[in-house]
């Protein structure tokens, strides 16, 4: 230890990240959208969450789909994981996603939402999400994917 003060840091107060007369709270810039209500849509944000963040098997994501979906968790689940893996695969930019229990979400994750709750319309979202690149495989399983949900949510 030395009796030397630390230099100040340009990172070490984050709390007026963009200057004291900002009004929105750092954590609502970054996570501006609250988590969905609906236990169907919530649970597909943390079976997304987990598999972006810990890989595709992830067991503790599969588990929630089991007890959420019952003995016919196979379909979303493979789907979801289908998803991901082309979000991944075909993307030309990050996607920020946030922590798994976290009670709200960033932009990425409610166009994601969106997309899955409706990918006719959503199209233009989709193809944002990737960057730009060809957003027509990532429809489709989106497609299916929510036709799956409906029949699950029945």
């Amino acid at each position: 230890m030395t009796d030397r003060p630390r230099p100040k840091s340009d990172q070490a107060d984050r709390s007026h990240a963009d200057g004291p007369n900002d009004p929105a709270p750092r954590h609502c810039r970054m996570l501006p959208h609250p988590a969905p209500e609906h236990e169907t849509t919530r649970m597909l944000l943390f079976a997304f969450r987990r598999m972006a963040q810990h890989g595709l098997r992830d067991a503790v994501a599969a588990e929630r789909m089991l007890g959420h979906f019952g003995a016919h968790f196979r379909a979303p689940l493979i789907l979801l994981r289908a998803f991901v893996l082309e979000l991944a695969q075909k993307g030309e930019r990050n996607i920020a996603i946030a922590h798994c229990c976290t009670p709200r979400m960033t932009a990425d994750e409610a166009a994601i939402l969106a997309v899955l709750n409706d990918p006719e319309t959503s199209a233009p979202q989709l193809t944002a999400l990737l960057g730009g690149a060809d957003a027509a495989h990532a429809r489709q399983i989106a497609e299916c994917l929510t036709h799956q949900l409906a029949g699950a949510r029945a």
